[in-house]
């Protein structure tokens, strides 16, 4: 199966994979986004039960997962059962894409993209556009940063940030 990064939908994942719970509410995380990167998939998690309720913005708080895979046996996720019964919603996958802006700045590479015509999600590689300051987990190197818009998902007005150390682990947290 030909993996791909893209948001929302199901992630791919190897046999046995336990789907990421939020430790505030204990419901299963929203999946948000499954990123290539160096040869591996990070699936991002962010728990939607009751946004805002979590201390997302602390990558080991455990509201919210950044998972590491790899293999060639992969294949989509069921949907996890909620002990609540609440749905966790996967619609429709977006397949990324990339727009080489001109603007070094993320907020005018945004404004120059979306002129363009074009959806924008986030930021891949490069410097995060950081709402508020460095939050650089010690030995992470920046990935990518997801916005709200157009992914229908609550970051609480912001956005999220997702870090891989380049052992086999990586981490998101959010900032509004």
């Amino acid at each position: 199966m030909s993996v791909s990064s893209r948001l929302g939908g199901l992630p791919t994942v190897p046999d046995g994979f336990d789907w990421p719970t939020c430790a505030e509410h204990h419901e299963p995380m929203q999946f948000t986004a499954q990123l290539e990167h160096e040869g591996s998939l990070i699936l991002v998690f962010i728990c939607q039960a009751d946004p805002g309720s979590c201390p997302s913005w602390d990558p080991d708080a455990g509201s919210n997962a950044a998972v590491v895979v790899g293999g060639r046996d992969l294949h989509p996720a069921g949907r996890p059962a909620s002990p609540s019964g609440t749905a966790v919603l996967t619609g429709e996958p977006w397949l990324l894409g990339v727009h080489q802006a001109a603007a070094d700045d993320y907020y005018d590479a945004l404004a120059e993209a979306r002129s363009d015509g074009v959806s924008v999600a986030g930021q891949w590689g490069g410097n995060p556009a950081w709402i508020q300051n460095d939050e650089t987990p010690g030995g992470y190197r920046f990935v990518a940063m997801l916005d709200e818009d157009p992914l229908g998902v609550n970051f609480g007005g912001g956005s999220a940030y997702v870090f891989a150390d380049g052992h086999g682990h990586a981490k998101v947290l959010t900032q509004t």
